[in-house]
């Protein structure tokens, strides 16, 4: 057989197999369109005929986004749930699930989740920051207030970590030392714009206007 003979050969079986339709992929097309339609209730119905694979985990996903979008917060978990079902190792949907717990209103789920990932992922500021907002909701601001303080000891210049501090001091009744702790952030690190930020916007909600002034003015003297 000649070489081009051959080459003929394996450019048909190519174009043949480009060709096939995979069930995984034409149910995951479906989801879209049906979901991008409005008609949410058939796409789930098709999603849930997808046996495993990515095709899954990306049909779930989408619909989740879906529900979202339009503040469906329990069919949104629904969805994410079915997403984790086939990738139950992913801690990106796991954060996503509770991330959306929380906006549904279902703080002790969410906290759960939050719990869990904190202890598989201790040197995430980000997720202790989760955490934190979630034993607030869950009504353990003291709790929440111990968690902060230790991540800002590792992680003292994360601004949205001195955000949170600051927040959670004043509805607990700091009064004009809400800020006390960021502000010696400040002088320990003082070319900190995004602290300086930070000082300034919580001390103009907590009425302190021209503190905030002069935390501002002191960085733009430096």
């Amino acid at each position: 057989m000649s070489r081009r003979v051959k080459f003929c050969r394996v450019l048909r079986q190519f174009k043949n197999g480009a060709n096939v339709e995979y069930p995984g992929r034409r149910a995951l097309q479906l989801v879209v369109s049906l979901a991008s339609n409005g008609e949410l209730d058939a796409a789930a119905a098709h999603a849930s005929s997808i046996a495993g694979g990515p095709e899954a985990v990306e049909a779930w996903t989408f619909l989740y986004r879906v529900n979202a979008n339009l503040q469906r917060w329990n069919e949104a978990c629904s969805s994410l749930e079915n997403a984790l079902r086939f990738s139950p190792d992913s801690a990106s949907l796991e954060l996503e699930l509770a991330l959306v717990l929380e906006r549904a209103g279902r703080h002790e789920e969410a906290l759960a989740r939050f719990e869990s990932l904190a202890a598989a992922n201790p040197d995430s500021s980000e997720l202790l920051g989760h955490l934190a907002r979630g034993l607030g909701f869950a009504g353990r601001q003291e709790e929440a207030l111990r968690r902060l303080e230790g991540a800002l000891a590792r992680w003292p210049t994360d601004p949205r970590l001195h955000r949170q501090q600051a927040e959670l001091r004043w509805h607990l009744g700091a009064g004009e030392q809400t800020t006390a702790p960021l502000e010696l952030a400040i002088a320990a690190h003082p070319d900190s714009v995004a602290l300086r930020l930070v000082a300034a916007e919580s001390l103009r909600q907590a009425g302190h206007a021209l503190r905030a002034l002069a935390i501002l003015d002191a960085g733009l003297a430096r």
